[in-house]
């Protein structure tokens, strides 16, 4: 199992993993020592900060070498799982959170009329400082992901292209060894595109996510991945970000549940910004067809306007497609309960709505081919999955609900699916 041409014991592996507990043992140690003086109103240890820096570079070193050396040691260790942990996740969050608390110190100083005295500037610097410490973080980090990657790949292209006999044992080995090299390139690569997204580069980390979901088929997570990178794009793709959540929850071998959540924040967040944005005359069918520039405008400016016009309307548009699937995912209440769920009268009248609007839009050719088999798929997410939080629901899944709630009415998922 030892990689690039060295020769390494497996004895060496496994004190080197053995090394990296004992490491990971005392973090653990001086994490809960500070938390427990947090937690006390005391002050944490003095240099316990830098001590735990020093322990996470070690730390990192030690389980490096591991997967490089052994990928199928590293793999049955879980190496690279316990370096995104332990290296990297823990400490981008730490510095992340203490950059939220120094900008919301600043802002309570300055409304408290502090100004731009020495205090708000104390602050102000404060953040400089994080926000270069994390920037530099993730470009070390990143080229070590890149380079591990590199690595890996270097060693599975041969695999594809060695020569066994059939059946042999040689061959079934290397067969395990490249599947151990695809399952950690799946994970490297979601961890490499999480490093661009908190970069905000966030065309790399849709790269690195797209392909993670080649690498492992049927896996919900890159997905998800995607879902979040759409929403923190500059132009908050609302409707791209719903289509990568269905892909997540409908993955067929490992649907990542996480995504559930996520996406019902997604349809409160969407509906709180068509609340925001709502007019009193501003009805579905309204947009690009009732738009035209008023005055004598220049022929440059008439056609900015447009423009702007048109994005405006298609962005509304797809808010209210969006709205319409959070009312399918949480079903048509047919039983004549307030329970907050639309009646089919208000469900039949947003729809009617809806469909104007898109026809106008698709008649004007708004919409890419890509982002209208987008909306398909979501299409058949929301309906199929109608008033179970999309999930379609089995035989099974009857039978668990009715012992759990003798007076549940089945008839209204069936119904609503």
């Amino acid at each position: 199992g030892s990689q690039g041409g060295d020769s390494v014991t497996t004895e060496a592996i496994l004190s080197r993993l053995g090394k990296a507990k004992q490491i990971e043992s005392s973090l653990e140690a001086i994490a809960a020592e500070q938390k427990a003086a947090k937690r006390g109103g005391r002050n944490v240890p003095p240099g316990s900060d830098e001590k735990s820096q020093a322990l996470r570079l070690q730390l990192c070193e030690v389980l490096s070498d591991v997967i490089l050396k052994d990928s199928q040691l590293a793999h049955g260790n879980d190496a690279i799982g316990r370096l995104w942990k332990n290296c990297f996740y823990g400490r981008i969050n730490d510095i992340r959170s203490r950059i939220v608390k120094e900008k919301s110190r600043a802002k309570k100083r300055q409304a408290s009329g502090g100004g731009e005295g020495s205090g708000a500037e104390a602050a102000k610097k404060m953040v400089g400082d994080l926000d270069r410490q994390l920037k530099q973080f993730l470009k070390e980090a990143i080229q070590l992901y890149r380079y591990i990657i590199e690595r890996y790949l270097k060693e599975l292209m041969p695999l594809s292209q060695s020569q066994f006999s059939i059946g042999s044992d040689a061959e079934e080995e290397e067969r395990e060894r490249s599947l151990v090299i695809i399952a950690s390139l799946y994970r490297m690569h979601i961890h490499l595109g999480d490093l661009y997204r908190y970069s905000s580069q966030h065309k790399h980390a849709e790269e690195c996510y797209l392909k993670s979901a080649k690498l492992a088929p049927g896996t919900g997570n890159p997905f998800n991945q995607l879902a979040v990178v759409a929403q923190q794009s500059q132009d908050t793709m609302t409707v791209v970000a719903l289509y990568y959540y269905a892909r997540s929850l409908m993955a067929t071998r490992e649907p990542f549940e996480t995504s559930r959540s996520n996406l019902v924040r997604l349809f409160e967040s969407n509906k709180k910004w068509l609340d925001e944005h709502s007019r009193e005359d501003d009805v579905p069918s309204r947009g690009i067809v009732n738009a035209a520039p008023s005055g004598n405008m220049p022929k440059r400016a008439a056609q900015e306007w447009r423009q702007k016009e048109r994005a405006a309307a298609n962005r509304k548009a797809l808010a209210r497609t969006v709205d319409l699937q959070w009312a399918l995912f949480r079903g048509v209440s047919l039983d004549g309960y307030a329970d907050g769920r639309i009646d089919l009268a208000g469900l039949t009248k947003k729809m009617a709505g809806m469909h104007d609007t898109l026809s106008t839009l698709i008649g004007q050719a708004s919409f890419s081919e890509s982002l209208l088999c987008k909306v398909m798929a979501i299409l058949a997410f929301t309906t199929l999955g109608a008033s179970n939080h999309g999930k379609l629901i089995t035989a099974d899944g009857f039978y668990a609900r009715r012992n759990k709630d003798p007076k549940w009415n089945e008839g209204i998922v069936m119904t609503n699916q």
